[in-house]
């Protein structure tokens, strides 16, 4: 009698008693991001009989399964689709019960490298009727495919899709739609934990879900249940992956990342550092290979095949079961291999219980301090500190401190330091940057660590740039800063503050310099999540009660701050800039916070008379009004003087111009007309108050952001006047060229052409050679440029020679189209000016630029260019 014992079951009761194990991941859950292998098992399944889906343990084999089995059955109705759900028992009697029957049916083998006597499945399909049509789909865990596929040789083989791991985005976008986890921390932690693995997401969100953040801190337990199953199969294959040697051959190609046996120094390495033999190495490699734990090429190189398996091999071997001398690793491949040392640890650090790990590395980091402390290895020494101070706190605080004591001062002065933040990384291994790891360390060490690097840059000042990077990227917000309070920011604002209480005037400007970013909202930081993956993070400060209160300390210091009229202009340079910059100060919420103390302040202290204070009140109003916030409007109307007004129709308002909402044609022209009322009644001394106050636009900070602006209004101005009243024109530009050219107008090309246009040649070249300014070579240069064709004569090409041979860098102009009109003078005037400027570009290369022009393809110069330098080919070579 044939007895069915339950293991070929429909999809949804193989549903339900998969969901049943405790140990399992529930196969319920949604179907997600593999449309693509989808439809290649799809296409598989229509073109064979045996599909195998291959992958990691947990990468989510069964349900793209399960969701090909259920749309090949809603396509094919004719199909029974039916599952196998081992129970360790032979399927010889199920499989002779369900299959006696004719029709059409869709086997799906879940780990069919867990099913007893999957030959009997290949049979099947080998001896099935002509009454029956029959297609099996097996899952198989990536290091036991080979073995199941020899099994099926007499099909072939069968075909496969081999399944990836999911990428961090998508684990994340698991995790929220299942679970409804939307918070960043719990995502990120997750992701961490998972390393694009399903089933360890969905395990690790189950007890966040049921927890908190510190719930899945350490995952020794998770990841122990996670890879229970393989240790499972491997028993059953008869290997112990405990065994000590075993371990410690995996733990050795997980450090190394991988091994080539034809590398004899490496080879040696392993046998000095763990006494194994290469023989011995390479015949447990080979099997751990063929177990497919352990990928290897051409029999020469062999690596873990898993990332989040050689992470847990690597810590199970070395600092839960010991079986693999963490001693050793520091004795034989420290400082020489750190880094990949610390590529072994971190993620151990990160994943596993810390604190068990750190006090296994204890005796082991002050066996070595030791020996590098009796043989006077600094360089040695100062990469294990650099590496595991964290390891022992208080002796790495107490070697810094002796170390900056000995510091000789830097005889550089306050006012010739740079307090701007220095592009380069901390130099490292060095004092500093043993320093910066106490970031992670308890709050107490952290001040301690802190204080210390103060105590260095008071000796070193001239290295205050480097100071200004350390405190503002490696101290500055993270996108988790929140979850300590903002404790590390806290303290380098109070310990910078003591600092100046105590009088040191260095302190009082590298105070106003990390004032200027931490009052920022918005931040993005760049780490290395590995040693491949850079990681950018693009965050908001939450506007908890801790910033506020964090907030509130830095405003109130640096109005304390203004009081020092050598450290005014500072302070508001990080109010404007606070103003200005809706990339990086955007939460309106901590914006309406900050108002509490910002607005009294500006209101109290700016000047209504000054176009400076009144453009960052303005500025400061405007912010508020972007962010939906209460603007008084008597602050506005208060706040606006005559060269605040200018501005407001000299420079471009973009927010004014959407306002308005008109195209950038329809806005200039706006500009245009407004500038064209205001100027319209100005006399002669309007217009000597009109430089004035652009002056004082111009000298306003971040004024380059104007500049462009500023000189476009200014021409246009100017050239309005010419056509309204061509004598007053001539006597303003006389004026203004007797100021020595204030505005240093980069293009004075349209004023002198409109000079010469009104009046007339030797006026403007009278009026222009009149005073003496230090721009006077680019003026006269732009009289070249637009004098018409009729008035070129022998003594103007003299004197435009002459002009090249003198001018300085900045004079000269930028294109030689001009040129042309002098050739009927003197055939080789191009070839001339480009020796002359290439004579001078061989003292300054920037004057190289006027050259440019030549190879700008639609000018008639360039069309030209063999013709015009025939005289000399050579030139410049």
């Amino acid at each position: 009698m044939q007895i069915d014992t339950g293991q070929i079951v429909p999809p949804e009761q193989f549903v339900s008693l998969y969901n049943s194990s405790r140990l399992a991941t529930r196969l319920d859950l949604g179907f997600h991001f593999r449309e693509e292998e989808l439809g290649r098992l799809s296409d598989a399944l229509e073109a064979g009989q045996l599909v195998f889906l291959s992958g990691q343990a947990g990468v989510g084999k069964s349900r793209l399964a399960l969701e090909v089995c259920r749309r090949f059955g809603a396509e094919h109705p004719e199909y029974e689709v039916l599952c196998v759900f081992g129970r360790n028992r032979d399927l010889w009697e199920d499989m002779q019960v369900q299959f006696r029957k004719p029709g059409r049916f869709l086997i799906f083998v879940d780990d069919a490298n867990r099913i007893n006597q999957f030959d009997y499945v290949v049979d099947l399909l080998q001896r099935q009727r002509s009454d029956q049509q029959i297609k099996v789909l097996a899952t198989v865990r990536d290091y036991a495919f080979k073995k199941v596929q020899h099994v099926a040789r007499p099909l072939g083989g069968g075909l496969e899709v081999e399944l990836d791991p999911f990428r961090d985005e998508q684990i994340k976008k698991l995790i929220t739609d299942e679970f409804g986890i939307k918070n960043y921390h719990y995502l990120e932690r997750i992701a961490s934990i998972a390393r694009g693995n399903p089933r360890l997401a969905v395990m690790a969100a189950e007890i966040a879900k049921a927890g908190t953040l510190g719930s899945i801190q350490d995952v020794s337990a998770l990841y122990d249940s996670y890879f229970s199953s393989v240790w499972e199969d491997l028993k059953d294959d008869c290997v112990d992956l405990r065994r000590a040697d075993i371990m410690r051959v995996a733990a050795i190609v997980s450090f190394f990342k991988a091994v080539d046996r034809a590398n004899e120094e490496m080879m040696k390495s392993i046998e000095g550092a763990f006494g194994i033999t290469p023989a011995v190495f390479w015949e447990l490699a080979t099997h751990l290979h063929e177990l497919e734990l352990l990928d290897m090429f051409e029999n020469e190189v062999v690596r873990v095949s898993d990332q989040v398996l050689g992470t847990y091999l690597f810590y199970l071997a070395t600092f839960k079961e010991t079986a693999l001398d963490f001693g050793a690793l520091l004795s034989h491949f420290f400082p020489k291999l750190r880094y990949r040392i610390v590529d072994s640890i971190n993620p151990v650090l990160d994943a596993f219980d810390s604190e068990r790990s750190i006090d296994s590395m204890r005796p082991h980091v002050d066996r070595v301090w030791s020996e590098y402390t009796k043989a006077g290895d600094e360089e040695s020494f100062l990469h294990l500190l650099d590496v595991f101070g964290f390891v022992k706190c208080t002796d790495t605080l107490i070697w810094a401190r002796d170390r900056i004591d000995e510091l000789a001062h830097d005889p550089l002065g306050v006012p010739d330091i740079t307090y701007e933040k220095d592009k380069n990384t901390l130099p490292s291994p060095s004092i500093l940057s043993v320093l910066r790891s106490f970031v992670f360390a308890g709050e107490e060490d952290f001040r301690i660590a802190l204080n210390l690097i103060l105590d260095y840059f008071v000796k070193q000042p001239s290295k205050i740039p480097l100071l200004l990077r350390l405190l503002i990227d490696d101290y500055g917000f993270s996108v988790d800063s929140y979850l300590r309070n903002f404790e590390v920011q806290g303290a380098v604002v109070d310990a910078l503050w003591k600092r100046v209480e105590q009088g040191d005037a260095l302190f009082s400007r590298v105070f106003i310099a990390v004032a200027n970013d931490y009052l920022g909202t918005s931040f993005e930081t760049r780490t290395m999540k590995d040693s491949r993956h850079l990681l950018i993070s693009r965050f908001d400060l939450p506007a908890i009660p801790e910033l506020a209160v964090l907030r509130k300390s830095i405003w109130e210091r640096l109005f304390t701050l203004y009081e020092d009229e050598a450290l005014r202009q500072d302070v508001l340079e990080v109010i404007s800039r606070y103003s200005t910059d809706p990339f990086r100060v955007s939460n309106s919420e901590v914006i309406n916070d900050d108002t509490k103390h910002l607005l009294p302040f500006l209101a109290s202290t700016l000047d209504p008379s000054s176009y400076r204070d009144c453009s960052i009140m303005h500025a400061y109003l405007d912010l508020l009004e972007n962010n939906d916030l209460e603007v008084q409007k008597s602050l506005r109307d208060r706040y606006q003087n005559e060269t605040y007004l200018l501005a407001d129709i000299l420079l471009s308002d973009w927010p004014e111009k959407r306002s308005l909402k008109l195209s950038f044609a329809e806005y200039e022209q706006y500009k245009h007309e407004r500038l064209k009322e205001y100027t319209a009644k100005f006399s002669f001394d309007d217009y000597a108050r009109f430089f004035e106050h652009c002056l004082d636009i111009r000298e306003l900070p971040g004024k380059n952001r104007n500049e462009y602006l500023l000189q476009n209004g200014v021409l246009s101005a100017l050239l309005l006047l010419a056509e309204r009243d061509v004598d007053l024109f001539e006597q303003v530009m006389m004026h203004y060229l007797e100021r020595q050219d204030p505005l240093q107008l980069r293009s004075p090309h349209a004023l002198v052409q409109k000079l010469v246009e009104r009046i007339g040649y030797e006026r403007t070249l009278k009026l222009l050679q009149g005073a003496d300014y230090p721009t006077k070579k680019r003026w006269l240069f732009s009289i070249h440029e637009v004098l018409p064709v009729s008035l070129v004569n022998e003594k103007v090409l003299t004197d435009l020679y002459e002009l090249y041979e003198t001018a300085e860098r900045g004079d000269l102009p930028f294109g030689m189209e001009y040129l042309l009109k002098y050739i009927p003078l003197d055939s080789q005037v191009v070839t001339k000016v480009v020796a002359t400027v290439l004579e001078k570009t061989k003292k300054e290369p920037d004057n190289a630029y006027t050259l440019m022009v030549l190879f700008e393809p639609r000018t008639e110069a360039t069309k030209r260019l063999l013709d015009l330098l025939a005289a000399d080919l050579d030139l410049g070579l």
